[in-house]
């Protein structure tokens, strides 16, 4: 039996595809857009950094700030009158450019502090091309020490040498040397057995016993103090006590009328209470 196939209507299947509101090729990324923020950080940068350049260029690499003359305060010069203190300062910033001694300048302080303790501070001004000034702030001696015609500060345990015509030591007291002594070596050990500090503390307490002293003069490595007032020599022995030593002084002053005659009076050689006199 013969059967036909009768043919059947084809369905069309439709198929959905998605587009995208921009069409792409292949190949092409989308762009995207630098934020505003960036930009001004990018922008403020380069400012910076080329603001920068200007600012080394004009300064660290511009040669009219290369020191080549120092100047000083005439005023400086006559408080303390060392050429060695401002030949070392010349030579330390000399060649130098000025806006890198500027900012080294508590180092190079703390340099000369070394030999000269006495100086509180250093200021450094540029004043022209390739020149500076420098003032320097000084410490008054705690003591001065005359040796004959010379002088020499004492500054926290340091002695230094007073110059003819230093206003550094004026108004400080004065302790004297006898006069066999000369010359700088006589400063050699002079704080050996007796420290500066304590010897300061002394020298303030006999002034304030006798304000009307002409002079006090000290025996160094004998540790002996002479006091010359009214008409007397008063030992001192600066190992001893000092006050208990004033007070024995006063109590024969006191007490023993025959004082005022009495040429030299020895309150530290011997016992306590006990004293040498000499018409």
């Amino acid at each position: 039996m013969i059967k036909f196939v009768k043919a059947r209507p084809v369905k069309k299947i439709q198929r959905t595809r998605e587009y995208s509101a921009t069409p792409t090729r292949p190949g092409l990324t989308k762009k995207r857009k630098i934020p505003l923020k960036t930009v001004w950080i990018i922008f403020i940068c380069c400012t910076l950094l080329y603001g920068g350049f200007l600012l080394f260029k004009s300064t660290l690499l511009n040669k009219d700030y290369v020191i080549t003359k120092v100047q000083y305060y005439v005023k400086d010069v006559k408080m303390y009158n060392d050429p060695a203190l401002y030949k070392e300062i010349s030579a330390d910033i000399k060649q130098e450019n000025y806006n890198v001694v500027r900012f080294q300048k508590n180092d190079l302080l703390a340099k000369l502090q070394m030999n000269y303790p006495f100086i509180k501070d250093m200021k450094i001004t540029f004043v022209a091309d390739n020149v500076v000034r420098v003032q320097l702030v000084f410490r008054k001696p705690e003591l001065v020490i005359r040796n004959q015609s010379t002088k020499f500060g004492v500054f926290r345990g340091h002695v230094f040498p007073l110059l003819s015509g230093n206003a550094l030591g004026k108004d400080v007291r004065i302790l004297d040397l006898p006069g066999y002594l000369s010359g700088q070596w006589a400063m050699t050990g002079f704080f050996f057995r007796q420290s500066a500090d304590t010897l300061i503390q002394q020298l303030d307490l006999i002034y304030q016993w006798f304000p009307n002293l002409d002079r006090v003069e000290y025996l160094p490595w004998g540790e002996r103090t002479i006091v010359y007032v009214n008409n007397h020599r008063i030992y001192l022995n600066n190992l001893g006590d000092i006050s208990q030593q004033i007070s024995s002084y006063m109590l024969l002053k006191k007490y023993y009328p025959e004082t005022v005659n009495l040429s030299e009076i020895d309150v530290g050689s011997l016992e306590k209470d006990k004293l040498i006199v000499r018409k």
